[in-house]
Formats: structure tokens, sequence, C-alpha cells
């Protein structure tokens, strides 16, 4: 703080003591791999590769995670090329670990991409599949929806390729729902592949390009399909305060560990990686930027808990209510805007992403939504563990930003 030729520092305690935070009606997660690296040193089925995926799993979980795109990249490459069948019981265990850990959303993601290999391949009209390939997609199938996971079956460079796609790719989405029987997903880069997409797909993956906002939300709820985000960044802004402003039902981030087979491959220039997998120790070490996913995860679940007690104290007719929820919309809106060139307020000399105006702005919310809770209902019945009603995600429309918000799902 300064004031005249004074400068004095302070610290910002950003921890909220006496608030219950809600929990966010949103999947945040990774794709993740069964380790190739412990794979190659002790073999996939081994105790080694299977107590480190454990390790794996409990880390992301700690750090915030509640949804996995799990690939498991030394399984068999080719859906429709490999013989025998796919070596399912390693899905299985590894799905069994997650939901253990308390782990929600599931996406495989192995099968779908060797579709879209065998799509891109393929210049003429896919064949019929063998029999022998429709009963491994039948187990395929059993497996997925036994542990509630959703199949990814498209990737973005087949959606984004325009209106002569559009028919083979009906087909192999049509025989993919037929063959598995369990939800699909898939990935589209380009707006002018989501109607396609949301007509297939119960879960269609949207990225940066460009951001998908509240003006396009009707394209997926029409159809019931979820709006998912993906790879929108590294760091601590993409799960908090940009996650907050897209209001989409998930977003799976890229990648958490390892999958080329060589556990050290990411101390020569990879700098997609979460965490290192150490499978000479039998450990996975969390990088730096997995502790900002979880400062992240913790901005959203402030930002949430102010949002719902907004929503709650709105329309109350006691002034000093009224003020309070208005400073809270202050804040929301600040926090729900887009985040290029934003320069609100306090924030006059820098965009709102740095983790100094983030620590800011999630105590700033943290106060105000715990000024808020003392005439909240909401938080009484958290505090006792008792359930509390859905209420609409994101900046209340009644607080002036002039967009609608998300409803629960």
């Amino acid at each position: 703080m300064q004031s005249g030729e004074d400068t004095a520092t302070a610290d910002i305690d950003v921890r909220v003591r006496d608030l219950v935070l809600e929990d966010p009606d949103v999947q945040l997660g990774f794709w993740v791999d069964l380790d190739g690296a412990t794979a190659g040193i002790y073999g996939p089925d081994s105790e080694q590769a299977r107590a480190l995926w454990s390790a794996t799993v409990d880390l992301m979980r700690a750090r915030g995670a509640k949804a996995m795109g799990l690939r498991g990249t030394f399984f068999p490459g080719d859906w429709f090329d490999a013989e025998g069948p796919y070596p399912i019981d390693r899905f299985s265990w590894a799905a069994d670990a997650w939901l253990d850990a308390g782990g929600r959303s599931i996406t495989w993601v192995d099968p779908a991409f060797s579709l879209a290999r065998s799509y891109r391949r393929t210049p003429e009209d896919q064949p019929p599949l063998s029999a022998e390939a429709v009963a491994s997609l039948g187990a395929l199938g059993e497996a997925a929806a036994a542990k509630g996971a959703s199949i990814f079956v498209i990737d973005e460079e087949i959606a984004r390729r325009g209106p002569a796609a559009i028919p083979r790719l009906t087909r192999m989405l049509e025989l993919a729902d037929e063959a598995l029987q369990v939800p699909l997903s898939g990935a589209v880069t380009h707006p002018g592949g989501w109607d396609l997409a949301a007509d297939h797909l119960d879960i269609v993956y949207t990225n940066r390009r460009p951001y998908l906002s509240q003006a396009h939300r009707h394209v997926f709820d029409d159809r019931r399909a979820s709006a998912w985000s993906y790879n929108l960044g590294l760091g601590r802004t993409a799960p908090g305060r940009l996650q907050f402003h897209l209001q989409t039902d998930g977003q799976l981030l890229w990648h958490f560990n390892e999958h080329q087979g060589d556990p050290y491959i990411q101390l020569r220039g990879k700098d997609w990686m979460w965490a290192l997998a150490r499978p000479d120790r039998g450990d996975i070490l969390p990088l730096v930027r997995l502790e900002l996913f979880s400062e992240g995860v913790q901005d959203l679940n402030v930002l949430t808990t102010l949002a719902a007690r907004v929503h709650e104290l709105q329309g109350r007719k006691r002034r000093r209510i009224r003020e309070e929820v208005a400073r809270g919309c202050a804040i929301l809106e600040v926090a729900g805007s887009s985040l290029e060139g934003v320069r609100p307020g306090e924030w006059a000399d820098q965009p709102l992403t740095d983790s100094t105006s983030l620590d800011r702005l999630r105590a700033m919310a943290g106060d105000q939504a715990e000024v808020l809770s003392r005439w909240s209902r909401r938080q009484r019945l958290l505090r006792r563990g008792r359930p509390v009603p859905e209420v609409p995600r994101g900046v209340p429309a009644s607080c002036g930003n002039g967009s609608a918000p998300a409803t629960a799902r």
C-alpha cells in the first residue's frame, strides 16, 4: 500500500477460514496415461506399474481433479487392425483405482484415436467390421459401461474437415454408437463442427478457438450434449477464473504425465507435463504447474461460493443485504468477464491472470462470500452436511453483466 511518500507492504491472506465452500458442478481433470515408462521397465501388468498408477491417481485427486481422460499407450494401437481381444482388464483396474479414490468422470481415449486414424487413412468408404472386431468392440463397450466411462471416438482433425467429410464421419459415429452402447465423446476445434458433434456425441470437447461462451451453449443444450473445454493452457487461470467465465460442464487438460516411454524426456524441453513419474523410486513428483492447477481449483470454489450467495440473496429488501449483494456482483463481474484486455479498478496496470492479482481476487471474493453467509440458509445447511438446492452457475443475470447464467445440471 502507498500513501504519499510512505510505502508499506502487507501479506494478502487468501485463506477463507469460516466459510464452507460450495462444490462446483464441474468436472476438472487431465488426460493421463498408464505410465509407459513404468510399463517399459517393469511390464504393463506388474505390481510396480499398478502401484505407480495408484500414486498418480492419488496425486490428481489431492490437487482437485475430478475427471480423467485415460490413455494407455502400451495398449494395442489400432482398434480395427489389432488381432485378438482388447486388453480390457488393464482399463478395468485403472478405472477402479480412479473410482476408489473418489474420481468421477472417465473418458477412455485410446480406442478413439484408432477410429480417427482409420478414418483419415481410408479415402474410400469404411469397409464393414469383421465379426471379431464387432465382438471386441462389444466387450469394450461393456467394460466402459460398468465403470461409467465414455469413449472418445473422434479428434479435432476430423470434425473440422467441413461438409465433404460429414457423410463418412456420420457413418463412423453411427457404427461406434451401435457397437459400443456407451456415451461417446470427441474433440472439435472449430465451431463449424459443433452441430455435427452435438448430434452424435454425448460429450463434446472444445478449446479456445474461440472460447465456448453462453452464446454457444444452445448448440449443445438443445441436443442434451455436455459441452467441455480442453487444453486451455497451463497454470492457475484455466481451472480457476477462465473456467468460471466459460461455465462449461467440464475441462480436461493435456497431459498429466509422461507417455513416451522415457521418464526423463520432459527434462529435454517438454513443457506440458504436470507431474514427473519416477519409476526407479516408485513415485510421481508434482511439478509447479500442478500446484498452480490446485490453486486454480480453489479460486473456482471460492468464486462459485460467492455466486451462490448472490443468487440466494438477490431480491432481499433489507438495505444492508442489497449493498453487500451489489459488492458481490462487482467482484463476480470482474471474475466472469473475458480474459482478453481486462483492466478493472484495482488491477489497472495488468490483466487479471498473474498469481498476485488472482490471490487478491480470491481474498476479496472469499471475504464477500463470508459477509453474505451471515444471511445464508445454504451456508447453514452446508455446515451441517445437509444437501442444498441447485443454483444457476456463473455470474447472476441480476448483476447486470448482460449474459444469462448457465443452467445447473
